[in-house]
């Protein structure tokens, strides 16, 4: 069933198939591997259309979020999820300057890189929440 919360004004949603099936399987072993180094909230996935300008979005603390096609195919998912995961898991801004949460894509990083970004934002959150 779908309700308002399903929706992101800059992103339509693709409808669901066989290939967008296989797209959003990227985007949840991605996830999977993140729920092995913190314990996140289920969340939902939603695989959109191409927008010039956004490869992914995640509704603060709503546990969902929208990740283009282009972005799925992009090198940098793993990047592009952690980060979509820190805004609606644990409600971290964007932090200009930093490595994973720029609001500009930043390149080339490593694995670790990515998930050591991604326990250090995620605790940093969690202690600000006490």
């Amino acid at each position: 069933m779908k309700t308002k919360f399903d929706t992101y004004s800059e992103m339509k949603n693709l409808q669901m198939n066989q290939d967008t099936y296989k797209l959003r399987r990227d985007v949840m072993n991605i996830i999977y591997e993140a729920k092995k180094l913190k314990n996140i909230p289920r969340v939902s996935v939603r695989i959109t259309e191409d927008s010039p300008d956004t490869l992914g979005a995640g509704r603060m603390k709503g546990n969902i979020i929208w990740i283009s096609k282009r972005a799925v195919k992009n090198r940098n998912l793993r990047t592009i999820v952690y980060h979509e995961l820190l805004h609606t898991c644990y409600g971290v801004d964007h932090q200009k300057g930093d490595i994973l949460m720029d609001p500009r894509l930043r390149g080339g990083l490593t694995k670790e890189q990515v998930q050591k970004r991604f326990v250090y934002w995620a605790n940093k959150a969690e202690r600000d929440k006490k």
